[in-house]
């Protein structure tokens, strides 16, 4: 049937354990290959001593590139002088935006108005 191929077709071509099957265009063939874990990185934002709901933080990474995807998401760990469940009883909605060299995180708190520190988990993409 066209369009599908039964893996007994596939040589191992020199695979070994954890490698997965991938289509090489240039070769026109499967081949094997490692397939990369994903990178998540952390920082910690001071929303300061007044209190607020919105607020933007620039964060510097010279991984990222304007064309970056970037998934952040507030930690579960604590910041410097956090309790470990203020994810929990502060939650913080985060959205981020690619530049060269840097990161524009967005911070909405869900719950009314937050101060101090908290982490942010972030992935690029």
């Amino acid at each position: 049937m066209a369009g599908k191929v039964h893996l007994k077709q596939l040589a191992q071509a020199g695979a070994v354990d954890g490698q997965v099957a991938v289509w090489s265009a240039a070769t026109g063939q499967w081949q094997p290959a490692t397939v990369g874990g994903a990178s998540i990185k952390s920082v910690e934002l001071n929303f300061g001593s007044a209190p607020c709901v919105y607020k933007n933080f620039v964060v510097v990474d010279a991984s990222v590139s304007a064309a970056s995807k970037i998934i952040a998401t507030q930690s579960g760990h604590a910041a410097t002088g956090g309790y470990p469940d203020d994810a929990e009883m502060d939650p913080i909605k985060f959205s981020a935006s690619p530049g060269n060299g840097q990161l524009t995180l967005s911070a909405r708190a869900m719950d009314g108005p937050v101060i101090g520190k908290y982490v942010v988990d972030y992935q690029i993409g």
